[in-house]
């Protein structure tokens, strides 16, 4: 549903987006015959775009947009680099602030968002809120225009004192009136906790598949939700409770216990973690009890929380330095790849190179727990004729029907492209 023109402007394209193209992230990549890009996202959205317009540093001259939903593209172009968007609020309206940068873009930065009055007074702020990106949920207080203030950090602290930015430093701001929440992903494929809900009267999750997610609401200052789960084999479980990163006030406090009500594991209980996580839990067979509450007993419609549960099992996972790979007709091209064996995986797995035209061919490799195969492979292409391809490498682990797909680069794609140039 996407369709790409070159025009007559040098370095730009036309991009003409069908009506019915659902809204999410995609990746580019331009090429010919001698050379390619790297994989380039593209955001497909269901707001308005507003581009950044400098200057805007100044918050007593933000960048005016107007309407009740639109997402506002930037880039934080430089160290010291901050950005400032006007909106015209009216006493009363609900607003969702929400960056996007980090966790899809794979921006290198640690994002902050900032809600600014008309003096530079900080009326409201967050950091952290979907890993590394925040939002914000905001009622405001009087007629006016809101500015929100948007700069960041290095995703890898470093010695600098500032904030940080440079081309890479590309965000979406998404408004949104009327939306002061993030339920939509609270609730997504998730299950509802059954109310009355404890720990005498849990919500039964069965036998467990290997993805499962609840959601629940803190009712009363006593209430501590409950999943009971049976799992049927050995695994190895990661519990997440999310509020913050879905725009609840929760603080959560997360617990699991074995059929006997043991204690096995819990987080959240001192206060300096938020959304705790719980890993490699539920490894042998049996009862369990997932048990939630907030940290300070607090109750009502903006205490919501989600539990997620993964099943991991040991695994061979991949990864290349770069996504393209050039060589020559009639000489080998060379591929390494890392290895990774999760929870001590001694499985052997075999490495192949997937979309090969006639002409071109690469034999797979074994990598094996108990020698140097098991932390790197290389595999070796060898091309009779030039080709520009698309080619992706499988990991096909024994014992496992479903193969899985090694990775490159900062957006941890499996799309490769493969150029043998012509010999000279």
């Amino acid at each position: 549903g996407i369709t790409w023109k070159a025009i007559e402007s040098k370095g730009k394209m036309s991009v003409v987006i069908a009506s019915e193209t659902p809204p999410g992230l995609a990746y580019v990549r331009f090429y010919d015959q001698q050379s390619a890009s790297a994989l380039l996202p593209f955001v497909v959205g269901a707001s308005p775009i507003i581009i950044e317009a400098d200057p805007n540093d100044d918050f007593r001259q933000p960048q005016q947009v107007a309407g009740a939903r639109w997402a506002f593209h930037g880039i934080l172009q430089k160290s010291g680099d901050v950005d400032h968007v006007g909106i015209p609020m009216k006493q009363g309206e609900r607003w969702w602030f929400a960056l996007e940068a980090n966790r899809s873009l794979r921006s290198p930065m640690d994002g902050n968002l900032q809600i600014l009055d008309s003096k530079g007074n900080i009326l409201a702020q967050n950091l952290d809120r979907f890993g590394l990106d925040p939002a914000i949920g905001w009622l405001c207080p009087t007629d006016g225009i809101a500015r929100v203030r948007v700069f960041a950090f290095p995703e890898t602290p470093d010695s600098t004192i500032g904030y940080a930015g440079g081309d890479t430093f590309r965000y979406v701001l998404h408004g949104m009136q009327g939306v002061s929440t993030a339920w939509d992903d609270l609730q997504r494929d998730a299950v509802a906790i059954n109310e009355p809900c404890d720990r005498t009267a849990p919500t039964t999750a069965g036998t467990a598949s290997s993805k499962l997610a609840y959601w629940g609401t803190f009712e009363s200052k006593s209430d501590e939700d409950a999943i009971a789960i049976e799992t049927i084999q050995a695994g190895h479980w990661r519990i997440a409770a999310r509020s913050i990163e879905v725009g609840s006030d929760a603080d959560l406090v997360l617990e699991i216990l074995d059929g006997n009500g043991k204690s096995l594991a819990k987080q959240g209980d001192s206060g300096e973690i938020k959304d705790p996580v719980l890993k490699d839990q539920m490894k042998a067979p049996g009862k369990y009890l997932i048990v939630v509450r907030d940290l300070h007993r607090a109750l009502g419609e903006n205490y919501r929380y989600r539990i997620e549960l993964v099943a991991a099992r040991p695994s061979v996972l991949g990864t290349i330095a770069k996504d393209v790979f050039v060589g020559e007709a009639g000489k080998p091209i060379e591929m390494e790849i890392a290895l990774e064996r999760t929870y001590d995986c001694a499985d052997e797995a075999t490495l192949r190179l997937e979309g090969l035209p006639e002409g071109v061919t690469c034999e797979p490799v074994v990598s094996r727990s108990g020698d140097d195969s098991a932390k790197k492979v290389v595999l070796k292409v060898n091309a009779s004729q030039p080709c520009s391809i698309p080619v992706r490498v499988r990991i096909e682990q024994a014992g496992r029907a479903e193969a899985d797909f090694a990775t490159s680069g900062p957006h941890r794609q499996s799309h490769l492209w493969l150029i043998a140039k012509p010999s000279p």
